[in-house]
């Protein structure tokens, strides 16, 4: 009977070892869920700090680079070893380099959407011009003319807006 006594004890304590190991895959699985869903919106998910020191000095070259962001391993002899070497043990300068690289992607994400939203538009057409049918209208023409509604243009000659005022005063 000590058989059956410790037959039980052993597959019970197996079956505790499986339930704990159980509870930490379903603890593991909400973990790596809970960090999915965290990184969910964040843009720099899945990418190396080589591969965003690289498209920085793509983006903007090691002379550039150098005076956005001041720190030595982009002024002076630079390379993207010694680069990396120091951004993993600066978190500051890390947090630097990360935000300019997000900075460059907005801007390459504005210009594409304003070349593309410029190609879209269409560019406006050259009025046409009056039908010769159609009376025109001389803006410089004195505001009397154009009240009454006559066709004469005002010719410039005042002369005879002078003698009527000379009649007026006889």
């Amino acid at each position: 009977m000590s058989n059956d006594n410790d037959t039980p004890t052993n597959s019970n304590s197996n079956s505790n070892s499986n339930s704990n190991s159980n509870s930490n895959t379903t603890a593991a699985t909400a973990a790596t869920a809970a960090t999915t869903a965290a990184q969910k919106h964040n843009p720099l998910h899945g990418l190396t700090l080589e591969y965003i020191v690289s498209e920085l000095v793509a983006g903007f070259g090691w002379q550039n680079l150098g005076e956005r962001i001041d720190i030595r391993c982009f002024t002076q002899d630079p390379s993207v070893v010694s680069s990396l070497k120091f951004l993993r043990k600066t978190p500051w300068a890390r947090a630097k380099v990360e935000s300019l690289y997000l900075f460059m992607r907005r801007e390459q994400a504005r210009q594409k959407k304003w070349s593309t939203a410029s190609s879209d538009v269409q560019q406006p057409t050259t009025p046409k011009a009056p039908k010769d049918d159609l009376p025109t209208i001389d803006i410089n023409a004195p505001a009397r003319t154009m009240a009454m509604g006559t066709a004469e243009a005002d010719n410039g000659d005042d002369s005879n807006d002078d003698d009527s005022n000379d009649d007026d005063n006889k």
